[in-house]
């Protein structure tokens, strides 16, 4: 999820980002934290222990990252299974950092909250919501 909206659609510009620099991204998603296990097992271990600890891309890479690229069980789930490598949310989440640099803000609307704030984003309920709380950044009338 946060791979899709911040890494691709946030970065599918030419010249210059749809958002201003220290902007608000709002976009909708189910449960962030469903993730399919068969094809993603070092993700659902990324989720539960690596975004407890930090979502700052340069100390994820030099805590964690070592660890899940060279983790003999995901190497072979990867090799014998369909499982993607153990390393790739780690690059899923640095295609991130761009977007998360120039934002103020990302809001997800739906989901679980918990799930959510654990990503470093803010949950909201409804599209209305989502605007609101985006105020606190970009101010009542945003240009």
């Amino acid at each position: 999820m946060a791979c899709l909206g911040l890494g691709y659609f946030f970065n599918l510009y030419r010249g210059k980002p749809l958002v201003r620099e220290g902007g608000v991204l709002i976009f909708a998603s189910p449960d962030p934290s469903r993730v399919p296990p068969g094809h993603h097992p070092s993700y659902i271990d990324f989720y539960e222990q690596v975004l407890t600890q930090t979502v700052d891309p340069v100390a994820i890479h030099k805590q964690f990252e070592e660890s899940f690229a060279t983790d003999p069980w995901y190497i072979h789930l990867y090799r014998t299974g369909h499982a993607y490598h153990g390393v790739h949310p780690f690059y899923m989440w640095y295609w991130c950092a761009h977007a998360l640099e120039h934002l103020g803000r990302v809001i997800i609307v739906g989901g679980d909250p918990k799930a959510v704030r654990r990503l470093g984003f803010s949950p909201a309920s409804s599209l209305n919501d989502a605007l609101e709380i985006a105020t606190d950044v970009v101010g009542p009338s945003p240009p």
